[in-house]
C-alpha cells in the first residue's frame, strides 16, 4: 500500500510540474501510470502475487508442495485407491487364470480430496469368446385388448340385435366412440384374438474379466518442486504411470503391470415377443366418467349377449382381457457383434 501511495504522489507531482489540464480520467502523459490507481509498469508486488486493482482481491494462490520426488517426464504421479493386493497374485500378466469375473470397471471409486480425474486399471483384463446375449423387457401392454370391437347391442329383452357398434379399443379408459341409444339394455360379441406384441431388449456383449481393478487418481501440479522432479500426493498408495511395458524409475520400486480398456463394441439387434396364446375374461364397461372408475355397466364379450345394467349416456369404456403368459421371450439367445472392438493396452504402475 505504501509504494501504492509513493506512485500516486508521483503522479500527481508530474501533472502539477508538466501543467496538465484536463478531466481527472484523463492519462497523464509521461508519467507512465494512469490516475485511475493502476501500477505503473516498473512497480512491483509482494512475491508470487500478481499486480491487482485497487479494491480487487488478490487471485488465490496453490499451496506450495509439501513432498517432490525426482521423476521421469514420461511418468506421471497417481494415487492407487481400492487397491489389488499383490500377493494374491493377481498382478502375474504372465498367467491369466479361469477366475477372472467381470467388474465394475466403468465405474470408477471417487478421488480422495487433492487428487482428480479418476482412471480404472486392470490386471489381467481379457475379452471373453463368444456372441452377444439378448434379455427381454417387461411385456409393454395387454396383447389381448388392442384391436377392432365389434359390439352388438340390444334396447329388448332378448338377443343383441338391435345396433352394432365398431370400437378402436386399447386396453385403457377411452372416449365411447359412436351414437349411443339410452334404451340400451344389453350387449355381446366375439372377443378379440390374443397378439404378438413386441418387448424391449437389451443385447450384451461378452464381458472384459479381469483379476481385479484399481482407480488410479491424478495428483495435482502444485509449485514447489526442482526441475526434474514431481509433486506427491498426500492421500492413497503413491505411484507412477506410464503407458506401455517399462522398467521402474527410480525411488518406486513396486512394478505392477496392469492395463487400460477401451471397449467399443455394438451388439446386432435383438427381437423379443410377448408369449401369450390365448386370453380370458374378456369383458367391455361403459362409464359415465373420464377415468372409467367405479362399476360401470359392463357386459363379457365372449360370444353371447349380456344385459348392461344401469341407465343413463355413458361418455367412456374400456375393453378389458387377461393373457394367459405375460412373460417376453428372445428371438434367438445371442446374437452377433456388430462393430467395434476391445483394446486392451498395458501400462506400468510403480508404486513407492
Amino acid at each position: 500500500m505504501a509504494s501504492r501511495a509513493r506512485a500516486r504522489r508521483a503522479v500527481l507531482l508530474c501533472a502539477l510540474v508538466a501543467g496538465v489540464a484536463g478531466s481527472i480520467g484523463s492519462f497523464v502523459g509521461g508519467c507512465g501510470i494512469s490516475v485511475f490507481g493502476t501500477l505503473p509498469e516498473d512497480a512491483t508486488a509482494p512475491d508470487g502475487v500478481a499486480p491487482t486493482p485497487d479494491g480487487a482481491d488478490p487471485p488465490d494462490v496453490a499451496p506450495p508442495c509439501t513432498s517432490c520426488a525426482p521423476l521421469p517426464p514420461e511418468w506421471r504421479v497417481v494415487s492407487l485407491v481400492d487397491e489389488i493386493d499383490p500377493d494374491a497374485g493377481a498382478l502375474d500378466a504372465a498367467a491369466p487364470t479361469d477366475a477372472g469375473a467381470p467388474t465394475d470397471a466403468g465405474i470408477p471409486t471417487s478421488c480422495p480430496a487433492g487428487t482428480t480425474g479418476a482412471t480404472v486399471l486392470r490386471a489381467n483384463a481379457r475379452v471373453t469368446a463368444g456372441d452377444c446375449a439378448c434379455a427381454c423387457g417387461e411385456l409393454p401392454r395387454n396383447p389381448c385388448t388392442s384391436g377392432r370391437l365389434r359390439a352388438f347391442l340390444r334396447t329388448g329383452p332378448a338377443t343383441c340385435n338391435d345396433g352394432t357398434r365398431d370400437y378402436d379399443v386399447d386396453g385403457g379408459c377411452q372416449t365411447r366412440q359412436g351414437t349411443w341409444n339410452n334404451n340400451f339394455n344389453g350387449a355381446g360379441g366375439d372377443p378379440l384374438p390374443v397378439r404378438v406384441v413386441d418387448c424391449p431388449t437389451t443385447a450384451t456383449p461378452p464381458p472384459v474379466v479381469d483379476d481385479g481393478s484399481v482407480t488410479a487418481c491424478s495428483a495435482p501440479v502444485l509449485p514447489g518442486c526442482g526441475e526434474g522432479q514431481s509433486c506427491l500426493p498426500g492421500a492413497g498408495k503413491v505411484c507412477a504411470v506410464r503407458e506401455g511395458t517399462h522398467d521402474c524409475p527410480a525411488g518406486f520400486p513396486d512394478r505392477r503391470p496392469l492395463t487400460t480398456v477401451s471397449d467399443t463394441r455394438a451388439c446386432a439387434a435383438c427381437s423379443c415377443v410377448s408369449q401369450a396364446t390365448s386370453c380370458s375374461n374378456e369383458r367391455l364397461t361403459f362409464y359415465d366418467n373420464a377415468t372409467c372408475s367405479g362399476g360401470g355397466r359392463g357386459a363379457d364379450f365372449d360370444g353371447f349377449c349380456h344385459g348392461l345394467g344401469g341407465s343413463g349416456t355413458p361418455t367412456h369404456m374400456r375393453y378389458t382381457a387377461d393373457p394367459n403368459d405375460k412373460t417376453c421371450a428372445a428371438a434367438a439367445a445371442t446374437v452377433a457383434v456388430a462393430s467395434g472392438a476391445v483394446d486392451v493396452a498395458p501400462i506400468t504402475v510403480c508404486c513407492r
